[in-house]
């Protein structure tokens, strides 16, 4: 669900592709996907722990250049740039988690933000590490401060029963950073780059241990402290570039947004069989498409009034050229 930071480089087409299928089980989870649920693939809670993983693997390069702006400039802009590529998707998704929650206020105060809690330590966990990056300004000093909370909210969180999403956030995240400054190494014998076959071991692992997950003891921390950090260390070092597989993950913001519209319609009771899931999958789905769609649209149009603006630009310049050239001739 969180790209913004990828926008640097090319995207790595692998991740857009975990991104795509971590969403779908977190569909499977809340149950709007179109198979019904069954013992199989039933902890795709942890789909969001992969999320957080994955916001913290690309924070180190955006403080690096925040960090130039000052303090409080640098956390606008930060939280700017989070805030920026959800755009009217997030909007229109608070919207709705935002009429459940009233209709409910009284039989279940639950979170005023619904499914898009995550939303906000997405974007005010990476605020308060950026902050204590700033302040210390000393990357050794801050990534022992990011092992130290990472380390106790995890304690928090998993030992204590301190079940908080901020402890979520802050585990997640610092573990995103903490991957993120581990020298990237390519493998390579005879031209075989070993971290493709890593990173095949690795799904077929990730796949396999969702399946059974509810078989394995405490088996959340194989995929926060093992499988998911794995994943995306080896697949960050392979050259991987797919149209396909990068419009996918532009899905997966979507596809987890918009099933604060699937929430209200199973509380309406707008369907006539709620365990027919394939048709809230495919509103989600639907909704995620067009949103995509729209999105491409007003970036085309963005793009080509630019290119047309400087095209004019271009000839001005040209014009006013051609004449002080003519005028010194004369």
């Amino acid at each position: 669900m969180e790209n913004a930071q990828q926008t640097a480089h090319r995207r790595n087409s692998l991740i857009e592709l975990y991104r795509f299928f971590f969403a779908l089980w977190v569909l499977y989870y809340h149950g709007y996907f179109f198979l019904p649920k069954n013992q199989y693939f039933d902890s795709g809670f942890l789909g969001v722990d992969f999320f957080f993983i994955l916001s913290g693997l690309f924070l180190m390069t955006l403080f690096a250049n925040l960090v130039q702006k000052g303090f409080w400039k640098g956390i606008i802009n930060l939280i700017w740039k989070k805030l920026k590529p959800l755009g009217i998707t997030l909007i229109i998704s608070l919207i709705f988690a935002q009429i459940y929650f009233w209709l409910h206020i009284i039989d279940d105060f639950g979170d005023p933000f619904g499914f898009m809690w995550y939303i906000k330590w997405l974007i005010l966990i990476p605020v308060i590490y950026y902050a204590i990056f700033y302040l210390l300004k000393d990357k050794k000093k801050f990534l022992i401060v990011v092992s130290l909370m990472v380390v106790v909210s995890y304690v928090l969180l998993y030992t204590l029963c301190f079940e908080w999403g901020i402890l979520r956030g802050i585990s997640g995240i610092g573990i995103g950073i903490l991957i993120s400054q581990i020298p990237t190494k390519k493998l390579v014998y005879k031209r075989f780059n070993f971290n493709i076959l890593f990173v095949i071991i690795l799904i077929i692992g990730t796949f396999f241990a969702a399946m059974y997950k509810r078989y394995i003891p405490n088996g959340e921390h194989l995929f926060i402290l093992f499988l998911f950090p794995a994943l995306l260390y080896f697949s960050k070092s392979i050259d991987c570039h797919f149209a396909v597989f990068n419009y996918l993950g532009s899905l997966s913001f979507g596809m987890y947004a918009y099933q604060t519209i699937n929430r209200l319609i199973e509380d309406f009771g707008w369907l006539n069989d709620k365990q027919n899931n394939l048709e809230l999958f495919s509103i989600v789905m639907g909704l995620a498409i067009v949103d995509r769609l729209i999105r491409t649209l007003i970036k085309y149009h963005k793009d080509k009034n630019k290119a047309e603006q400087q095209s004019k630009e271009s000839l001005i310049i040209e014009n006013n050229t051609s004449e002080e050239t003519d005028k010194k001739s004369e």
